[in-house]
C-alpha cells in the first residue's frame, strides 16, 4: 500500500502541473544574505572549474570505487554551497523565465523583465523589454523563455507565440494543438529553435523565425513528465524511462550514462515543469540536474556525475518544495525556482563557498520507507549544518528480505559495532530492544522537551522501565476509533458485544452489504490493531487463549456480514473503500453515502480526517475510542531509539531532542500520519486544520465551532489511552497471514493458532 501511495503522490504531482499555469505565487522571501544556509557538498562539483577538472577523465576502476548516492555518481571531496532565498523584484509573484547571458542574469516576471549583475541580490527593470510582455503574461498566465543571445519568446492563448529579437523586432507564430489540449511550456532549444509541450505531453520542435514544425515527439505511447533541450538534443523523462530525441523528433540511441543517472532517482524527482530540473551548464560542457537527493553535474563524455551537495540538507529534499525550473550561473552558481506546498513561488540561489568544516555523520535506520521521516530529517539537516543525518531503509525496493531477515541483519550489525546511530523501531519488538541494553536512556531529553513544550505523557512514557529509564519514545500515535450514532456505539463495550451487535444489525438489515465496512484482510488488520494488547502477557509472550478467541470473533463477524451478499457485491464494496492512508475517511463515508454499514472502525491519524468526515457526513456522528477485546487503544508510531554502541551519542541525542520538538512534530505528510506527542505541536496542527476565517467558517464547509467540538472530542480521548497496540511486525504479520487462512476456510483454527504461536515464540526467543 505504501508503495502505491508513493506512486500516487508522484502521479498527482504531475497531474497538478499538467493542469496549472507556468507560474506560481511568491510569499515575499527575505534577502538571501541574512538567511543563507551553508550546505555541505559531497563533491567538489562545479567549484572545480577554477581548478583541474579530472572528473570527465576518471577511469573505470576509479568510477567503480567511488559510486555512491546514484548509480554512476562520484564523491571527490567535500565543499560547501550556500542556500540563499532571493527577493523577487517589484513585488513580483510569478517567475516565467530566467537565464544568465554574458554574466548578467535575466528574469521575466508578471511585472516585467529584469536584469541583475550580482546574481539576484538586486534587480534593474528593463523598460523596453518589459513593454514586450503580452497582456496575459502581465495577468499571470502564459509561458516565456530566454535564448542564449537574449531573444525573448512568449506564449499566450490569445496571441499565440511572439518572438522578440534583441533589436526589438518581433515575429508572431502560430501553432495548433490537438483538440482539448493547450500549451504547457515553451523553451528555446537554441537561438533559432523553440520547443513547446502541450497538456497531453506531446513536444513540438519548431523554427523560431517562421514557426514551421521541424519535429514532433508524440505522446501516443508514453507520458513526457519533463523535458529539456540540452546539447543539441531533447531529453525527456517518461513513464518508460529517459529518452533522447534529435530536433527532428527522432529517437536516438541514447546516452546510457545519462539514462542511468536520471532513472536511478526517477521517483524522487522534484521537478514538474517542461524545462524542469535539467539544464545545460554555462560553458556547454555538460548538464546540471536536480532530484530530491541533491544537485548533480554531468560532464559530456564522462562516466560519472558529480554530486554537488546532498538534497536532504536543502529545500530540494523537502516535500514542501517542488522545483519548477533551474538556471545555471557563472562562478559555480545555480538558481532554483521552487513552488511551495501552498503554491507560492520562491527563488533560491546555490553558490559555492569553499571547503567545509568536518561534518558529523549520523545514520538513521528505519525498517520501512517513511515520507514524514524524510521531511523531519531534512528539517534537522537544514537547521544543523554541522551534523548530517542520512536514512537507511531496511526493506527498500525489491530487496526480497522479510521483516525477520531485515531485523536479524540489523541486530548483527549493532552487535558488531557497525549499526546505525538512531533507530526507528516501528515494526520491531520495542520491549526486547529496551530490555537488552542495546538502547540509550532518553529520559533526560524527554524531561527537557516536556518542560518547555509539554507531552502527552501516557503516550510518551509508554515504554518506560521500572527503573525509570526510557529507551524508546513514540513521537506520534494513532487512536483506534469508532464512529456512528450514540445509540449504536453504546452497544459496543467489548469483543462479545461487538459480535452480538453485528449479528443483531445483520438480522435487522439482511440486505446490507457490510455492517462494519470491512471484510477479510481489512477487517482482520483493523481488529488486530484494536485487540492485540489483550494477547500479550506480562512476561511478553503471546496468550494463546486470547488469540484463539480473537480469531473466532473475527471469523464470526466476517461470516455474518457475508450472509445474503454475493461475492460480486463484496468485491464492488471493497473497491469503493481504501481504509489505509489516503482513504481512511471512505470507511466512515460509507455509513451514509452508500448506506452500507452501521458503524465505522478506523485509525484516527490526523485532524483533516475528522474534518473530511464532518464535511461529507455532517457533525452529528459521535466519536469514541474503539472497544473490542481491548479498549482505549493507541498505536505508537515513529518510535525512536539511540544505539547504545553509537560513537555519536551526543549528536544523536541532539537529533532526538529536535525530533520531539514542536518544529518537527508539527510536520504533516500525506502518508505515515500520526498525532504528535508534543502538546504544542498538537495545538498548532489543530489550529492549522481548523483554519477559520473572520466569519467563523472553515474551508471544510463546517463552522469553526462545530469542527472545534469534534476536535475536542478526539483530544479528550488522549489522556484515557492506556493500551498500546502491538507494533512488532513479525507478530502482526503472522496473525494476518495465518488468520486469513482461517477466515477463508483454507485452514482450521487449531492449525492456524499453532502456526502463529510457533512463529511468535521462536521470534521472541531470538
Amino acid at each position: 500500500m505504501k508503495e502505491n501511495i508513493k506512486k500516487m503522490c508522484f502521479v498527482l504531482t504531475m497531474m497538478l502541473a499538467l493542469t496549472g499555469c507556468g507560474s506560481a505565487a511568491n510569499t515575499g522571501t527575505s534577502s538571501g544574505t541574512d538567511d543563507a544556509v551553508q550546505i555541505e557538498s559531497t563533491a567538489e562539483g562545479m567549484a572545480a572549474d577554477s581548478q583541474e577538472d579530472s572528473t570527465a577523465d576518471t577511469d573505470t576502476d576509479s568510477q567503480n570505487s567511488d559510486v555512491s548516492a546514484l548509480s554512476g555518481t562520484v564523491d571527490n571531496s567535500e565543499s560547501t554551497y550556500r542556500e540563499e532565498d532571493l527577493e523577487l523584484p517589484d513585488d513580483s509573484t510569478r517567475i516565467f523565465a530566467m537565464r544568465e547571458i554574458d554574466g548578467i542574469l535575466w528574469l521575466i516576471t508578471e511585472n516585467g523583465v529584469y536584469t541583475s549583475a550580482d546574481k539576484g541580490d538586486s534587480w534593474a527593470r528593463q523598460e523596453e523589454q518589459s513593454g514586450w510582455l503580452p497582456e496575459e503574461i502581465s495577468g499571470g498566465d502564459g509561458y516565456a523563455s530566454i535564448s542564449d543571445s537574449g531573444k525573448l519568446a512568449f506564449y499566450t492563448e490569445s496571441a499565440g507565440i511572439l518572438v522578440y529579437s534583441t533589436d526589438g523586432s518581433s515575429t508572431g507564430l502560430s501553432i495548433t494543438f490537438d483538440a482539448g489540449r493547450q500549451c504547457y511550456g515553451i523553451n528555446f532549444a537554441d537561438d533559432d529553435t523553440l520547443t513547446l509541450r502541450d497538456t497531453g505531453s506531446t513536444i513540438y520542435i519548431l523554427s523560431a523565425s517562421d514557426g514551421s514544425i521541424v519535429g514532433t515527439i508524440p505522446s501516443s505511447n508514453e507520458m513526457h513528465y519533463a523535458y529539456a533541450p540540452v546539447n543539441g538534443e531533447v531529453l525527456t523523462i517518461t513513464n518508460d524511462g529517459v529518452k533522447i530525441y534529435n530536433y527532428k523528433g527522432e529517437l536516438q540511441e541514447g546516452n546510457e550514462i545519462i539514462s542511468s543517472l536520471v532513472s536511478a532517482d526517477y521517483e524522487a524527482w522534484s521537478t514538474t515543469s517542461s524545462g524542469g530540473g535539467i539544464v545545460d551548464d554555462i560553458e556547454g560542457t555538460g548538464i546540471f540536474y536536480v532530484s530530491k537527493s541533491g544537485l548533480y553535474h554531468y560532464k559530456w563524455g564522462g562516466g560519472v556525475a558529480e554530486k554537488l551537495f546532498e538534497g536532504s540538507t536543502t529545500k530540494l529534499g523537502d516535500s514542501d518544495y517542488t522545483v519548477w525550473s533551474i538556471a545555471t550561473l557563472s562562478d559555480s552558481c545555480v538558481l532554483c525556482h521552487y513552488l511551495t506546498a501552498s503554491g507560492a513561488s520562491l527563488l533560491v540561489r546555490y553558490s559555492f563557498s569553499g571547503n567545509s568544516p568536518t561534518t558529523q555523520k549520523l545514520t538513521f535506520y528505519t525498517l520501512y520507507e517513511n515520507e514524514l521521516l524524510t521531511d523531519e530529517v531534512n528539517t534537522f539537516n537544514q537547521n544543523h549544518t554541522d551534523i548530517q543525518v542520512t536514512i537507511e531503509v531496511g526493506l527498500s525496493g525489491d530487496s526480497g528480505l522479510t521483516v525477520d531477515d531485515a531485523i536479524k541483519t540489523l541486530n548483527t550489525e549493532i552487535l558488531a559495532g557497525n549499526g546505525p546511530d538512531i533507530i526507528l523501531l516501528d515494526g520491531m519488538s520495542v520491549d526486547s530492544y529496551s530490555e537488552s541494553g542495546m538502547l540509550v536512556d532518553l529520559s533526560d531529553v524527554l524531561s527537557e522537551v516536556a518542560e518547555s513544550e509539554g507531552f502527552y505523557e501516557n503516550i510518551a512514557y509508554t515504554y518506560q522501565m521500572e527503573s525509570g529509564a526510557v529507551y524508546a519514545v513514540p513521537a506520534r500515535f494513532r487512536i483506534m476509533m469508532m464512529v456512528g450514532t450514540q445509540d449504536n456505539l453504546d452497544q459496543i463495550t467489548d469483543l462479545d458485544s461487538l459480535c452480538q451487535s453485528v449479528q443483531e444489525w445483520k438480522e435487522a438489515n439482511p440486505e446490507m452489504t457490510s455492517i462494519l465496512g470491512l471484510y477479510d484482510e481489512e477487517l482482520l488488520e483493523m481488529m488486530t490493531a484494536i485487540c492485540s494488547p489483550a494477547w500479550m502477557t506480562e512476561d511478553g509472550s503471546l496468550d494463546e487463549t486470547a488469540l484463539r478467541k480473537f480469531l473466532e470473533a473475527v471469523k464470526s463477524i466476517n461470516d455474518t456480514q457475508k450472509e445474503n451478499v454475493s461475492q460480486a457485491d463484496i468485491d464492488e464494496f471493497a473497491a469503493s473503500d481504501d481504509s489505509d492512508d489516503w482513504g481512511e475517511i471512505n470507511t466512515v463515508q460509507n455509513i451514509t453515502i452508500f448506506q452500507s454499514q452501521i458503524i465505522g472502525l478506523f485509525e484516527s491519524r490526523a485532524f483533516n480526517t475528522t474534518a473530511s468526515i464532518a464535511k461529507y457526513l455532517g457533525t452529528d456522528l459521535v466519536y469514541e475510542s474503539a472497544a473490542a477485546q481491548s479498549s482505549n487503544v493507541f498505536i505508537p508510531a515513529q518510535i525512536i531509539g539511540i544505539n547504545a554502541k553509537s560513537t555519536n551519542q551526543e549528536a544523536a541525542l541532539e537529533f532526538v531532542k529536535e525530533f520531539l520538538s514542536s518544529e518537527c512534530q508539527s510536520e504533516l505528510s500525506v502518508s505515515d500520519r500520526g498525532y504528535p506527542i508534543n502538546k504544542t505541536a498538537f495545538q498548532i496542527m489543530k489550529e492549522d486544520v481548523l483554519g477559520a476565517d473572520d466569519t467563523g467558517e472553515t474551508s471544510w464547509g463546517v463552522s469553526a465551532e462545530e469542527l472545534r467540538n469534534l476536535f475536542d472530542q478526539i483530544e479528550a480521548m488522549i489522556p484515557e489511552l492506556s493500551n498500546r497496540s502491538v507494533t512488532d511486525a513479525v507478530i502482526t504479520d503472522s496473525v494476518k497471514e495465518e488468520g486469513l487462512k482461517y477466515l477463508s476456510g483454507e485452514a482450521d483454527l487449531d492449525t492456524v493458532v499453532s502456526s502463529i504461536m510457533q512463529t511468535v515464540t521462536l521470534h521472541l526467543a531470538e
